[in-house]
């Protein structure tokens, strides 16, 4: 499931450590080193638990995220676009 859409959606997510989706989703995800094999599955074993401490932390950060809609998106398109023709 998509990043925005799995937050969107209450679920928690597990994110590779890269700047696109720190972006999109800031702190709320967990990241991962996404070369760091033995680190995912130690991870996704933890999520997996009933009371697993790291899962609903992120649960309560969801609790604050906002999915942004289209006019919001193209609004920070057309800003970033500005930028560019400066």
């Amino acid at each position: 499931m998509p990043l925005i859409e799995a937050l969107a959606a209450g679920i928690p997510v597990l994110a590779s450590d890269l700047p696109v989706f720190r972006e999109i989703a800031a702190d709320i995800p967990d990241y991962l080193d996404p070369l760091d094999g033995p680190g995912w599955c130690a991870r996704l074993s933890a999520y997996a638990q009933p009371d697993s401490p790291a899962r609903a932390a992120q649960l309560a950060r969801i609790d604050d995220f906002k999915q942004p809609t289209w006019t919001e998106h193209f609004q920070h398109v057309d800003g970033l676009l500005e930028t560019l023709g400066q």
